[in-house]
């Protein structure tokens, strides 16, 4: 397949892209200003891009979403060494980028784990489902690095603020809804039952704390009586 040459706009990066969208590889070089001939030099060997890794998505997006770069001519990149064939690597899923830092213990977020606990008293697995609101940056997409897509809110499923915030959505932000189930097992807390999307730039344990700060724990359940018990009242910012 054909390979495709981009110098980024900081003038210290080209991109090999091999293929369409680059799907047959991505590569990058440093380089050095280019000599009298307007051939750029090396100051580095050629590195693989592992496709789903930050770095692969960061050059990715300056190339096809942001177009931070300017396309290079044959003459251009002559003097640079000779692109090699993609290496064997292990395949990357988006969310290995984001593992958990470490055990989060039920006790590092008390109130989000009674919450769970007194929901979930009469089941064999103390689990709920939440709604996750995202947020991404309109301006930053279209004129920034990139496409990058945070955490904004997490309320329990079918909480009516979680329909609020997707109403309120302010201009140049794009909102995404996301469903997950967090779990509490062994004294630890989990988020499970969620795929990631493809820009999503956030860690479990922004979530766990997102629903701790919103538990007002004044007015947290006692009992389990009625269908609407053991829902605590979430407070806005």
């Amino acid at each position: 397949m054909k390979a495709n040459f981009f110098l980024d706009d900081s003038d210290t990066s080209i991109y090999a892209a091999i293929g369409d969208m680059a799907d047959g590889g991505l590569f990058r070089i440093s380089v050095s200003p280019p000599d009298e001939h307007g051939r750029w030099q090396s100051r580095s060997s050629w590195q693989f891009l592992i496709p789903n890794t930050r770095p692969w998505d960061a050059a990715h997006q300056r190339i096809y979403n942001t177009h931070r770069v300017m396309v290079l001519g044959a003459d251009e990149i002559e003097a640079l060494p000779e692109v090699p064939p993609v290496p064997s690597y292990e395949p990357v899923r988006w969310a290995d980028n984001f593992p958990p830092a470490r055990v989060v213990l039920s006790t590092d977020y008390p109130e989000l784990s009674a919450f769970i606990e007194q929901r979930t008293l009469r089941r064999a697995v103390h689990s709920i489902d939440v709604h996750l609101i995202l947020s991404e940056d309109d301006y930053e997409s279209s004129f920034g690095d990139g496409t990058f897509v945070g955490l904004d809110q997490a309320f329990p499923e079918n909480h009516w603020h979680a329909a609020d915030c997707m109403a309120r959505g302010k201009k140049g932000q794009t909102l995404y809804l996301r469903r997950a189930t967090i779990k509490v097992e062994n004294g630890c807390l989990s988020l499970v039952s969620l795929e990631r999307g493809a820009f999503d730039h956030w860690r479990d344990v922004e979530v766990f704390a997102a629903l701790e700060r919103h538990i007002d724990p004044a007015t947290a359940p006692n009992n389990t009586d009625g269908a609407n018990q053991g829902l605590s009242r979430i407070i806005l910012p």
